[in-house]
């Protein structure tokens, strides 16, 4: 398995162990691609989507991977509460895994860009937000 695909399965696994404001059981996938219909649940899918890497020696080696987790919800757009614990939810999210250890990799950094797509929000009522997960792997090349 790749060190990428390693750490988003490490991170869905966090998700599902944790205790978060709203029930939710996370997968990952490569698209957060679901139907209109399906959206009147929560759903938090785990995706992988940058990986920088870059060579620190001859054999040593540094992965900068960005695992993106989408939270995605039928909202009603008007509501503020509904939106903001939409919000919070990320917010939760996202300091959740300040504590999280993989050993494997170490966190950097994390980014939430809430509402991600305004547009879905506005026209379709989907609160789609994003959470940037920023980790960095050391890896010794052979």
């Amino acid at each position: 398995m790749s060190r990428s695909s390693a750490l988003a399965d490490n991170i869905m696994r966090s998700l599902n162990g944790a205790t978060f404001s709203m029930e939710f059981e996370a997968v990952r996938k490569y698209r957060a691609y679901y139907t209109l219909k399906e959206m009147k649940t929560l759903h938090v899918t785990v995706v992988m989507s940058l990986i920088d890497q870059q060579q620190l020696s001859r054999f040593n080696n540094l992965d900068m991977i960005t695992t993106m987790v989408v939270v995605q919800k039928h909202v009603d757009h008007e509501d503020n509460n509904e939106t903001d614990a939409m919000t919070g939810l990320l917010e939760e999210i996202g300091e959740h895994f300040r504590s999280v250890d993989f050993n494997f990799a170490q966190w950097i950094g994390t980014i939430i860009d809430i509402p991600w797509d305004p547009d879905d929000l506005s026209e379709k009522r989907i609160f789609t937000g994003m959470i940037s997960l920023k980790h960095q792997i050391a890896w010794v090349k052979d």
